[in-house]
Parts: structure tokens; C-alpha cells; sequence
């Protein structure tokens, strides 16, 4: 049917263009698309004419190419430059291209590309944009023709190839022309052997990058695809060295800013390009990957001594270091901790190919750029029951294999492909950071689908569908890949394959939902069946204690009449089942109130006490050096450090609403600090180390800063407890068992609380606040404990406890309220409140041999209160009320007031040799007493009053060897007593 209408429509034809328009020579005529692409019908294309086609009559391809062939060796330059636009438009039929060809067209042009190039230079100088044209439409004639592969590209000369490579090192160049250029070039090089030689001596890399700094895509576009031809057809040999030129020319990262970065969207021959490049990277690997590892080979081991030194911290032992099975055996036992096959001698893990040695170049470049999670890794696994390690060496042979699976390593770029993948190009070895991450990403996949070695396919099964899943989102970096690997957990896998299943139609038919509703009563009893089966045959667990997992099974399993569990102890595990005569205990089912799983368990209580519930990050570290640093400007920050390590330095920097710093260290040495600029800010250091740092400065409305013991800990030989804060409210705690202990709280707040606990040789503890109120509390047992409290606040409490030595308690205070209480325990105490308030009151109560309590005010109302049984006391009050009790060798009670009402009381009971009670008052009314209930060798009891109503008292009730009552008197009113009974006794009254 087709032929007939072909033959039909030519005969129609014939005789239109004979007998209706009278034409001669027919031969010079024929028909074209009147669409864009103006290609002529012949017979090999015209079973494509469509129903409805426009056809236009024009000469012949042979008469239209033998008129361009004339015209553009026109001496006219306007006739010239339109001969080769026309010539450029036409060249892309290849009917056309077959007659100018014919012609010998391809020699005219590169004819005047290469002699030609003389005379349009020197109108260059006088008309530039049409120099431009001319070479423009004349290379792109010379393309269009030469892509239809009628002409071989190894009959140019190499005259042409240098003047075509002038035109690419040129700095200024028309785009036309450098666009032109560049895709002959890229042609030759493809296309020819012997022209990549010749292209490679004119073009180097140098002079190739300054065309992709530009902003003109398409420019961009051919400089890659030069690149990428002369990558494809370097000899083996010479790649390598290509690659290391690229490195030094950082390729890579100019790619990555000036194209990849680039806010112009990547159109698709750019991608392919940018594919290709990648492709051919990582095909830079294929000689490690096909390579098998030679055990013999001395340098390659020393690869695997330095993994097992890395994650062991051991040095290479001499060869006369112990005897050779001694070190045979250590070896077996770390490399079996490293998870290799065959732990004798683990470089035969690296004869399969691949990964040959590719793998190895790998898990060593991951051991020595991220030494901790390497370290971690190895001793998560070495530690575990031997059926849930994940093998690290095994793992990183098949992980490095997946990888090369999964992109394409060795094979040849393909022609339609786009799949690039930007995070490649953001770093220089991104094959093995790629590596790094997905490594710890199967560890995380083990762990969390709690797989033994028999799972380990199944492990890399969901490892797989991790990878391609996160690839197929095209993270912009190797931090999006992470994170996104770190959202597609195996729970998360799970929910994706089951919402995949049941969003597929035949899941959703009426059918299947019938029969799965029909089913399910029968699939349940039958699942609750085999439960029940697997019950009764029994399961051998391992003991877990307290602190770690013992060499000890036990053995539980159901009665056959579902009503008694039976279990018992077991010293070796069961090859088979246990019969229910060797289980002595017995757990009736109906006794059964409840049961716990997961995280319920009280085991898992225990080992989950120090995990926060809401952690948002965490860094968890066995190493020797551990360095935490967090860095954020948001609403909520957590930073969590829990370290197990030589050297732990926690740092939190935040700009946030909220700010939790939290440093959880077992360590030598522990530096923990926080600088926060939050509404709400909490530091907390629980550390057991020998120096401990702990450094909280805030700026925030409620700031708390703790550094305590197991929830609240330290147990430090030198413990330094730092808080700053200007916030609303400000909390600081610190609790220590320490050789040292110095806890510091600089406020300036609304609300400051400072707590200091130590048990300590030497405690130093200091609270200076600017608040409204301030409560500053030391309760020390320490050699050595000096405590002091210097506050500008409306209310200001200090509490000062101390059981040792030496204890010195100092209240600096401007304040309305002033509270100061020292209670020690100690051979020597001093406690001095230093007071400008409304109202003083000073507290000191002493058990010590030596005690000196000193209350030095400018109040409204001061109260002093000193209450000693001690050796020696010394009692100084400089205010208002003065109450002195003292059970001591020898007593000295001073007190000295300028005030409206003075009362001043010292108490004596014990026996002193010397007791001593002075009262100097300039005061409206004055109240000196002093009692004392002792044997003393002396007593003087001395008021000094100038008043208008004073009172002295002196009552001496018991015999003493010396007492002596001096009162000196100037005033309207004054009273004199003195009951006195002793041996010698003297009372004067000077009025």
C-alpha cells in the first residue's frame, strides 16, 4: 500500500515538473522539508514523510553545494560571509554534506582556516566583528560536516590542529569561534590516536582552566569534554599523572564553585559531561581494585600491622621481643579482633578481586583520617559476643566491592547517562571519604537490626538500599549524604518497604484485601502456635551481672502443658535441648504479672542511666584525646559529650533560647566549657579525672551551671568549678571529692545561688555577685578550706560548713540583708563578715583549737553571734548587738559600736586561764554584760561607755584566782554591778 501511494505521488510529480511548469534538467531540482531542519528528500528518507508535510521546491544538493562551493571563494567579504552562514546551515543534511564533500569542500575550508587566516587578521584590524563571523561560521561548517563521519579525521595536517589550538590558548577569542575550537578539538581527540598525541603536545590543562572561570555554560561545557577526551585516550601509564595534574591545577574545586555552584541550572549536556568526569575519576581505582594482594610482599603487610597498631595503640614489637608462637598467637587474637577471615594471616583476605587491594588502601585511609571512629568501631565489635560483632575487615572488603558496584568502577562512561552526583566533586578523595561514612553507617545498621554473623548478607542487603536511596536524593555534600544515611535507619527502611508493598495496586485490590481478611484468623493462631513450639524447646541465654557479661548460661524452657516455666544455671552452652529434670527452679505462668522488653528491662535501666531521653546531638569517644565542639546559633541546643578518654575538652559555643552543655568524663585530664548567650542556659560536668575544668559563661535569664557527683560528680585530683553569668537567675553548684578543689561564681543577677561541696585537701571556694539576692553556701571537709562570699545585693545569705584543719570563712557584703554563717569543725578558724547592709547578721559556731571570728558592719541593725568551744577564741565585733559564748582556754570579746542601741554579751563557760570582755560604745543606750561561769586565773571584764543611759553588768559566779571589773563612765545615767566571789577580786567604777 505504501509503495503504490510512493509511486503515485512520484508520477504526480513527474508531471508537474515537466508538463505543468515546462521544466528542463528535473535532475536539478528536488524536494525539502519547508520545516526547520530543511533536510531533501531522498529515498532512503522519504518512507519518513508524515501525512500533512510541507515540502518546498529548491535546487538539487549537487547544484546547491557546487554554488556554495563558488561563492565562498568569492574576493567580496559580504558575499563570502554569506556563502559560509548559508554553508554552515545547510552542512547538518547529509545529502548535502556527500556533494560539498564530493567537492573536495572539507579541503577548501581548512584551506582557509589555515592560509587564510594571514588576510583575515589583517581585517581583523579594521573590521573585528566580521573576522569573528567568517572563522565562526567557517568551523562551524567545518563540524557539521565532519560529524557525519563521511571524512576521517587523521587526514588533517598538523598546521591545522596548531591553528586550532591558537584559537583555545588565546585569552581573548571570540565564544563562536573557542566553542568551535573546542569541539574539533574534542573530535580529534576521540577520533584519532595519533591526533591525541598531536593535541596533547599544542593543549595542556593549564590553559584549559581558565575557560571553565567564565560564566558562559556552553564554553564550560566543550573545555570539560576536551578534558574528558584527553582523560579517555591517555595511556594507562599516564592517567595517573593526568589526575595529579588535575589535583595541582584544582580542577576539582573550580568545577565545584564556577559551574556546579553556579546559580545558572546544569542543562544536560553539562551534566553528561560532569558524568563523565566522574566516571572516569573513579575508573582511576580499577588498577587497585583488580589488583590481588601478595602475601610475600613485605610493604603491603606492614598496611595490615599498621591498622592493627592504630586500633590497638601498639608499637611493632622487635622480631627477638618474646618467642614466636607467643607473638603468633597475640597477632591471631587482634586480627580476629579486626574482624578478618583468616586471622592467621589476614592478606589473604585481599586475594579476591575485586576489591583487591582497593580495600585495604581504604580501611587504612579510614584508620588514619578518622582515628576515633575507626578505634570505636574496633573495640564496640571486639567487645561483644563473638556472634554479634560486625566484622570490620570483612564488612570493609564487602562494603569497598558494593561501592565499586554501585558506581560503576572500571566500566566506560555511557553515551545517554547524566547521573552525576555534585558530593563527588567537594572533595579530592571523595571515593574514600564515601567509603568512611558508609562503613559507619553498616556498624550503625548492625547494631540496630541486632544481627549475629549469619545476618551478615541480609546487613548488607539494607546497607545497599541505604546507599542507593540516599544517592538517589543527590545530596549537594558529603554532610547532606551523612545526614541523610543517619535518617534512613533500618526501622525507617522497614516503614518504606512496607508503605512501598501496600501502595502497590494489587495490594489495594478487593480481592487480596478479601482473602488477607479471610486469612488472618488462621495466620494468627498459627504464628501464636509456633511461638508457643519455640517456647517449649527452649532457649540457653548468657548471665548478665552488673558490671559485664560472664563465661555463665542459663536455660530456660516452656513446660509442654503451657503451664510452668523451668529454668536453670548451666556452666557450658547446650549443643541441643535441655530435659526439664535439669532445670531445678520453677516459674508457674499464672504467677506471671507482667512482661518487660526493650528498654524496660532493669538491665537496661541501668545501662541507659546516663543517656539523656531528648539528645539532639552526641558524641560518645574511647580514645586518648577527645575534643567535643559544639557551635550553634538556634532555638534549642544540646550538646552531650560523654567521653572515655586520656584528654577530654568539651567546648559549647551558643547563641540560642535554650543551651544544654553536658560532659559526662571518665578521663585524665577534663575541660569543660560553655558560652552561652540563651534565655535559659544549663552546664553540667559529671567527671571522674584526675584535673577537672569546668567553665560555664552565660548571658542568660536563668543560667545553672553543675558540676557534681554520679548524676552530680567529680572525683578529681585538682577541681576547678568556673561559673560567670549576667543572667535573671543564676545557679552554681559544685560537688567534689578532690586533692583541689576551687569553685568560682561571678554573677550579675537578679537571683545567684552558689553551692560548693568538697570533700578536699584544699578547698577555695568564692561567690562574687551583683544581685538582688545572693545565697552562697560551702559546706567543705577539707585540710585546707578558704570560702568567700563578696555580694552588692538587696538579700544576701552565706553558708559556710567546715570539718579540718584550717578554715577561713570571708563575707564581703553591700547588701539590705546580709546573712553570714560559719559552723566549723576545725584546728583553726576564721570567719569574717564584712558588711555595709540594713541588717547584719553574722553567725559563727566553732569547734576549734584556734578560732577568730571578726563581724565588722556599717548596718541599721547588726547582729553578732559567735558560739566557741574551742582553745583559743578571739571574738571582734564592730556593730550593734554583739553575743559571744565561748567554751575556750582563752577568750578575748571585743566590741566596738557607734550606734543608737549597743548590747554586748560574752559568755564564758569552761576554764580559761584568761578570759578577756571589752565594750567600747558611743551609743544612746548601752548594755555591757559579762558572764562568766569558770575557774579562770584571770578575768577582766572592761566597759568604756559614753552614753546617755548605760548598764553594766559583771557577774562572775564561781572563785576565781584574779577578777578584775573596770567600768568608766561618762554619761546622765549609769548602773554599775558587780556579784563577785573570788579569791582576789577588784571592782572600780569611774563615774
Amino acid at each position: 500500500m505504501q509503495c503504490s501511494f510512493i509511486s503515485k505521488f512520484r508520477s504526480i510529480l513527474f508531471y508537474i515538473f515537466v508538463f505543468r511548469w515546462s521544466l528542463g534538467n528535473h535532475e536539478n531540482f528536488a524536494l525539502q522539508n519547508a520545516d526547520s531542519t530543511n533536510f531533501y528528500i531522498t529515498e532512503k528518507n522519504r518512507s519518513d514523510i508524515k501525512n500533512g508535510s510541507i515540502l518546498r521546491l529548491t535546487t538539487s544538493p549537487s547544484q546547491t553545494a557546487a554554488q556554495l562551493h563558488e561563492r565562498i571563494q568569492s574576493s567580496s567579504m559580504d558575499a563570502k560571509l554569506e556563502a559560509l552562514k548559508d554553508l554552515a546551515n545547510s552542512s547538518r543534511d547529509v545529502t548535502f554534506a556527500q556533494e560539498f564533500i564530493n567537492l573536495d569542500g572539507i579541503s577548501l575550508l581548512t584551506q582557509m582556516v589555515e592560509s587564510g587566516t594571514e588576510r583575515y587578521q589583517k581585517l581583523q584590524k579594521i573590521m573585528k566583528p566580521c573576522f569573528g563571523d567568517l572563522l565562526s561560521f567557517t568551523l562551524t561548517a567545518f563540524v557539521e560536516l565532519m560529524d557525519h563521519g563521511i571524512v576521517s579525521w587523521d587526514t588533517f595536517s598538523v598546521a591545522f590542529i596548531k591553528k586550532i589550538a591558537g584559537y583555545v590558548n588565546k585569552s581573548a577569542m571570540d565564544t563562536a569561534v573557542l566553542q568551535r575550537s573546542l569541539a574539533i578539538l574534542e573530535s580529534m581527540v576521540l577520533n584519532s590516536q595519533d591526533l591525541y598525541q598531536k593535541v596533547a603536545q599544542e593543549i595542556t590543562i593549564g590553559q584549559l582552566i581558565p575557560h571553565l572561570q567564565g560564566t558562559d555554560q556552553d564554553i564550560q561545557t566543550y573545555t570539560i569534554a576536551v578534558i574528558n577526551a584527553l582523560f579517555l585516550k591517555a595511556p594507562e601509564d599516564k592517567r595517573q599523572e593526568m589526575a595529579h595534574i588535575l589535583a595541582q591545577k584544582q580542577l576539582r574545586s573550580i568545577i565545584l564553585s564556577n559551574v556546579i555552584r553556579s546559580p545558572k541550572p546544569i542543562n544536560d549536556e553539562m551534566a553528561h559531561q560532569l558524568y563523565v568526569l566522574q566516571v572516569l575519576t573513579f575508573n582511576l581505582l580499577e588498577d587497585r581494585m583488580m589488583t590481588k594482594m601478595d602475601p610475600q610482599d613485605q610493604a603491603q603487610r606492614d598496611i595490615i600491622f599498621e591498622l592493627r597498631r592504630i586500633a590497638f595503640d601498639v608499637e611493632c614489637e622487635p622480631n627477638n621481643s618474646g618467642s614466636i608462637e607467643k607473638r603468633k598467637s597475640m597477632y591471631t587474637r587482634d586480627y580476629k579482633k579486626l574482624g578478618f577471615i583468616n586471622h592467621v594471616n589476614p592478606a589473604m583476605d585481599f586475594t579476591q578481586i575485586p576489591p583487591g587491594m582497593l580495600a585495604l588502601d581504604n580501611m587504612l585511609y579510614f584508620a588514619r583520617h578518622h582515628q576515633d571512629a575507626y578505634i570505636r568501631i574496633v573495640l564496640e565489635n571486639s567487645s561483644r559476643e563473638d556472634k554479634h560483632e560486625c566484622p570490620f575487615g570483612r564488612s570493609s572488603i564487602e562494603l569497598t566491592k558494593m561501592l565499586c558496584e554501585t558506581l560503576k568502577v572500571g566500566e566506560l562512561p555511557s553515551e545517554n547517562c547524566h547521573d552525576f552526583h555534585p558530593m563527588f566533586f567537594t572533595h579530592d578523595r571523595s571515593f574514600e571519604e564515601f567509603f568512611c561514612i558508609c562503613i559507619q553507617l553498616l556498624n550503625k545498621t548492625w547494631k540496630e537490626m541486632r544481627a549475629t554473623s549469619e545476618d551478615f548478607n541480609k546487613v548488607m542487603q539494607v546497607v545497599r538500599e541505604q546507599i542507593m536511596r540516599a544517592l538517589t536524593q543527590k545530596p549537594n555534600s558529603l554532610d547532606q549524604l551523612k545526614s541523610r544515611l543517619q535518617n534512613l535507619s533500618y526501622t525507617e527502611i522497614l516503614k518504606i518497604r512496607q508503605s512501598e508493598r501496600m501502595n502497590q495496586e494489587d495490594f489495594q485490590s478487593r480481592p487480596i484485601l478479601e482473602l488477607r481478611e479471610k486469612i488472618q484468623p488462621e495466620i494468627m493462631e498459627l504464628i501464636k502456635q509456633q511461638r508457643l513450639n519455640r517456647l517449649c524447646d527452649g532457649t540457653c541465654f548468657r548471665k548478665i551481672s552488673s558490671r559485664r557479661r560472664q563465661d555463665k548460661f542459663w536455660y530456660c524452657r516452656l513446660s509442654p502443658n503451657h503451664k510452668v516455666l523451668h529454668y536453670g544455671d548451666l556452666e557450658e552452652s547446650p549443643q541441643g535441648e535441655v530435659s526439664h529434670d535439669l532445670l531445678q527452679e520453677k516459674l508457674p505462668v499464672a504467677d506471671i504479672k507482667a512482661v518487660v522488653t526493650g528498654k524496660d528491662c532493669p538491665h537496661m535501666k541501668e545501662k541507659g542511666a546516663l543517656k539523656q531521653n531528648k539528645v539532639i546531638s552526641q558524641y560518645l569517644s574511647v580514645s586518648y584525646i577527645t575534643v567535643s565542639v559544639c557551635v550553634a546559633v538556634s532555638y534549642i541546643t544540646v550538646s552531650v559529650c560523654v567521653s572515655v578518654s586520656y584528654i577530654t575538652v568539651s567546648v559549647c559555643v551558643s547563641v540560642s533560647y535554650i543551651t544544654v552543655s553536658v560532659c559526662v568524663s571518665v578521663s585524665y585530664i577534663t575541660v569543660s566549657v560553655c558560652v552561652s548567650v540563651s534565655y535559659i542556659t544549663l552546664s553540667v560536668c559529671v567527671a571522674v579525672s584526675y584535673i577537672t575544668v569546668s567553665v560555664c559563661v552565660s548571658v542568660s535569664y536563668i543560667t545553672v551551671s553543675v558540676c557534681l557527683i554520679s548524676q552530680y560528680l567529680s572525683v578529681s585530683y585538682i577541681t576547678v568549678s568556673v561559673c560567670v553569668s549576667v543572667s535573671y537567675i543564676t545557679v552554681s553548684v559544685c560537688v567534689s571529692v578532690s586533692y583541689i578543689t576551687v569553685s568560682g561564681c561571678v554573677a550579675v543577677s537578679f537571683i545567684t545561688v552558689s553551692v560548693c561541696v568538697s570533700v578536699s585537701y584544699i578547698t577555695l571556694s568564692v561567690c562574687v555577685a551583683v544581685s538582688y539576692i545572693t545565697v552562697s553556701v560551702c559546706i567543705s571537709v577539707s585540710y585546707i578550706t578558704v570560702s568567700v562570699c563578696v555580694s552588692v545585693s538587696y538579700i544576701t545569705v552565706y553558708v559556710y560548713v567546715s570539718v579540718f584543719f584550717i578554715t577561713v570563712s570571708v563575707c564581703v557584703s553591700v547588701s539590705y540583708i546580709t546573712v553570714s554563717v560559719c559552723v566549723s569543725v576545725s584546728y583553726i578558724t576564721l570567719s569574717v563578715c564584712v558588711a555595709v547592709s540594713y541588717i547584719t547578721v553574722s553567725v559563727c559556731v566553732s569547734a576549734s583549737y584556734i578560732t577568730l571570728s571578726v563581724c565588722v558592719c556599717v548596718s541599721h541593725i547588726t547582729l553578732s553571734v559567735c558560739v566557741c568551744v574551742s582553745h583559743i577564741t578571739l571574738s571582734v565585733c564592730v556593730s550593734h548587738i554583739t553575743l559571744s559564748v565561748c567554751v575556750s582556754h582563752i577568750t578575748i570579746s571585743v566590741c566596738v559600736c557607734v550606734s543608737h542601741i549597743t548590747l554586748s554579751v560574752c559568755v564564758c563557760v569552761c576554764e580559761p586561764h584568761i578570759t578577756l570582755s571589752v565594750c567600747v560604745c558611743v551609743s544612746h543606750i548601752t548594755l555591757s554584760v559579762y558572764v562568766c561561769v569558770s575557774y579562770h586565773i584571770i578575768c577582766l571584764s572592761v566597759c568604756l561607755i559614753s552614753h546617755y543611759l548605760s548598764v553594766s553588768v559583771s557577774v562572775c559566779l564561781i572563785s576565781h584566782y584574779l577578777s578584775v571589773s573596770v567600768c568608766l563612765i561618762s554619761h546622765y545615767l549609769s548602773v554599775s554591778v558587780c556579784l563577785i566571789s573570788h579569791y582576789l577580786s577588784v571592782s572600780v567604777c569611774l563615774i
